[in-house]
């Protein structure tokens, strides 16, 4: 079966604000987050960071066309803590030297698009698409690269996008000195919150971990650093954030949920290990999140997470071969199905796929048919809103689909010729249904070169009904 997610989400994961039944699933309070200013900002939070600003020429140069690899930032400044020998140094570009937003054109009825190459790159590697829990502002996150050959010390760069605003938030230099250092990241799967960056300072400890907040006065990174011992290896563990400022880290280890709760932190607690069956997916939005554990037979319980509550259920078990698990400002939701053949979590094969969604403040839960998909299996990518976007993969059916929850009409969305979705880059933010397509085969599955946006007012435009 081919896979359309990207990454198996064996790990995991988070929890939201509510028990069982009927009680409320709240977003966190907000704090000093609001929707405004991120462009406006002429700083990143360099006095948290303790450390001055740095300028380009201080980052070795990296071969041909310099400045464009740059994101066109005039400024860079150390992240604190990211390398003590400065063995995978991380820099962040300081918000007010960004360049031009993008320029969004016409590309058919209620569709908008904005190249997302920055020359000399041809693509955006990687592309990630996220809403932010407190602002509801859609992000993007993507790797800018090139085509040249790999050159000695090349730097890895990462831009951070505030679609909604239309703005170039920042980005991050992750910058090995020397050949024989691999620094390069990886990113949590859809997540544009944080990444991963090789742990060279402690051996059996793989990863670091880097997270971010989006506050009104621009974008800041916060290092939990995974350096004490976990009990048990951490690279067999999918980690996943609350979307809290600063953000919660969590891992699902099998039947035990770990927590780095302080930024800065390598002190990895173990607060619930007593859980009854395997946590297999989670995801987090705004200081709260849910996860999934799966149970003997065909069956699955949902869990929130909070800083108040710890873990708790949510809702009463459901029926249903679970997969990963979508969190938005009024839904949890999920796809499910009757089991066909059982192989690993996320690649068993299913009959009958349903969309199941849970009222964040009621915990009611309604189910919504994703069409007679023999041989398939669900990814839900986000649900914000009053909408689901989904994927229903299968050997014979593979298709994109957005549900209007509201009155239960399902639309089927089709990529542009010789291109094709890709999980992480497919998202929706209540106004707007936004993704980065990627080229059909060969290695360009996760680089991208435009992004789309349709506006959901037009919803029966969008494409065909489904199933």
């Amino acid at each position: 079966m081919r896979r359309l997610s990207g990454t198996l989400l064996l790990g995991a994961l988070l929890g939201c604000n509510c028990s069982s039944g009927s009680n409320p699933v709240g977003p966190a309070d907000s704090g000093d987050l609001h929707d405004a200013g991120f462009a406006d900002a002429t700083s990143m939070d360099s006095g948290e960071n303790g450390l001055p600003d740095a300028s380009v020429a201080d980052v070795p140069d990296a071969g041909t066309s310099t400045t464009p690899r740059w994101l066109g930032f005039r400024g860079w400044e150390s992240v604190r803590g990211t390398s003590p020998d400065d063995r995978c140094k991380v820099r962040q570009g300081i918000v007010g030297d960004a360049p031009p937003p993008l320029d969004f054109e016409p590309c058919g009825p209620g569709c908008m698009r904005a190249s997302i190459v920055f020359p000399p790159a041809e693509w955006l590697a990687a592309p990630a698409l996220s809403v932010d829990g407190y602002t509801g502002h859609m992000l993007l996150r993507g790797g800018a690269i090139d085509v040249t050959p790999e050159e000695a010390g090349r730097p890895n760069v990462t831009a951070l996008f505030d679609l909604t605003g239309n703005a170039l938030l920042g980005g991050t230099i992750v910058l090995p000195p020397a050949e024989d250092v691999v620094c390069h990241p990886y990113f949590f799967p859809g997540d544009v919150r944080g990444f991963r960056i090789p742990n060279l300072e402690h051996s059996g400890h793989p990863s670091q971990e880097l997270l971010g907040s989006l506050h009104a006065a621009g974008w800041s990174w916060h290092p939990p650093w995974i350096a004490a011992s976990a009990g048990a290896p951490l690279d067999l563990c999918e980690p996943f954030t609350d979307g809290g400022d600063p953000a919660h880290l969590l891992f699902g280890c099998g039947r035990s949920l770990k927590l780095i709760r302080q930024p800065g932190s390598s002190e990895i607690e173990a607060p619930f290990p007593d859980l009854q069956g395997l946590i297999i997916s989670g995801k987090g939005s705004a200081g709260t999140a849910v996860m999934v554990e799966l149970l003997p037979g065909v069956q699955f319980q949902l869990h929130t997470y909070d800083r108040e509550h710890g873990l708790r259920p949510f809702g009463d078990p459901a029926p249903g071969w679970p997969c990963e698990v979508g969190i938005g400002d009024r839904y949890v939701a999920l796809v499910t199905g009757d089991v066909i053949e059982r192989t690993a979590a996320c690649d068993t094969y299913v009959q009958d796929p349903v969309i199941q969604v849970f009222d964040r403040t009621t915990g009611q839960q309604r189910s919504f048919s994703a069409g007679p998909g023999p041989d398939a299996t669900g990814t839900i990518i986000q649900t914000f809103g009053d909408y689901v976007v989904a994927f229903i993969d299968g050997e014979t059916l593979n298709a994109l689909v957005i549900l209007r929850v509201s009155d239960g009409q399902i639309r089927r969305i089709e990529p542009h010729e010789g291109y094709a979705f890709h999980a992480d880059s497919v998202g929706v933010d209540g106004s707007y249904f936004w993704f980065v397509e990627s080229l059909v085969g060969g290695s360009q599955d996760y680089y991208g070169r435009w992004l789309y946006r349709y506006d959901l007012a037009r919803f029966e435009e969008l494409g065909p009904t489904f199933p």
